[in-house]
């Protein structure tokens, strides 16, 4: 139960919880701490944490042969208000466009009603499509268009998808290509994503405990395709079953202390395999280990053993 507390000037000083009176805001969990602890787990318990596949977006691909240089904003502005330049000349001057649409099929009818509409395969991207684009006409459609990139190869890159969503339905889709034009899905990306369910059990004064019934938490973790960084951001449950669809079933499933220490993680396939290493060193008194974890690693010390080394750095 929480508490508020109010001083006499009427203000709200803080929260307090049930959870060793702690501020509520000493008990919010770091999702890059917690995704450190499920290395750590994973590590010591030698279980394969496996990737999820991802749904892709539908794109749509314009090379450009007017043989003028182009430029236009692009409606998600990812340059900071500068517009996106496409050389008239070389081998890289297409455009990527990412439709709008809640499904692969809504995104799907989109890209044909561009392609259609501008006689895109015959002629890729155009300064009527620009201007329309630049003019808000196409805002229902477009979500993003940036460039440059080299066509064939962009193009070549679309392959056959069939999605199983969320409801256990397929999605078939096929890429089509024109002369300079094409449009369709790429495979799916595999992301390391894992559901957080904690443990929290609630007692009456004269009852047994019963747990809180709760669909977790996702916790996704991204890679900086440059640097190698991760960085993780949690997402609802019922939000990531439309990114992943029937694949959010498989999703390794993390069991926390309402302490924050994780107490077991589940995954589709148990047979102890190789795991992600750890990004830092594993310490036996970390307060997120579990007091398993911490047995382990001391006997493992103690007989000679060494925790993982700051080199390991990759996941």
């Amino acid at each position: 139960m929480l508490k508020l507390i109010i001083n006499k000037g009427g203000k709200r000083v803080s929260h307090r919880s049930a959870f060793n009176n702690l501020s509520w805001e000493q008990k919010v969990l770091k999702a890059d701490a917690l995704k450190e602890a499920v290395y750590q787990k994973a590590y010591a318990d030698r279980i394969e944490l496996n990737t999820t596949a991802r749904r892709p977006d539908i794109r749509l691909i314009l090379d450009n042969m007017t043989g003028k240089d182009l430029s236009f904003m692009n409606p998600a502005n990812h340059s900071n208000g500068k517009p996106e330049s496409i050389p008239g000349t070389g081998d890289s001057r297409a455009v990527m466009v990412m439709l709008k649409g809640n499904t692969l099929e809504d995104q799907q009818a989109n890209a044909r009603t561009l392609y259609e509409y501008f006689n895109l395969g015959e002629q890729g991207i155009t300064p009527e499509f620009i201007e329309a684009l630049e003019t808000g006409r196409l805002s229902a459609l477009v979500a993003e268009a940036y460039g440059p990139a080299p066509f064939e190869k962009q193009a070549g890159r679309l392959e056959d998808l069939d999605w199983g969503n969320e409801y256990g339905l397929s999605t078939k889709i096929k890429p089509e290509k024109g002369k300079h034009a094409a449009f369709g899905a790429r495979p799916p990306e595999q992301e390391r994503v894992f559901l957080v369910k904690p443990y929290i059990y609630v007692e009456g004064s004269n009852t047994v405990p019963e747990l809180i019934p709760s669909e977790g938490i996702c916790v996704a973790v991204d890679t900086h395709w440059e640097t190698g960084v991760e960085t993780t951001r949690p997402i609802n449950p019922t939000v990531a079953k439309s990114y992943y669809g029937a694949a959010f079933d498989q999703m390794p499933v993390v069991e926390i202390h309402p302490e924050g220490h994780v107490m077991s993680i589940q995954t589709p396939d148990p047979t102890p395999q190789p795991a992600p290493k750890p990004t830092v060193n594993i310490d036996p008194n970390d307060p997120l280990l579990s007091a398993e974890q911490k047995r382990k690693l001391k006997a493992q010390q103690k007989a000679g053993g060494k925790s993982p080394k700051p080199s390991d750095q990759k996941p």
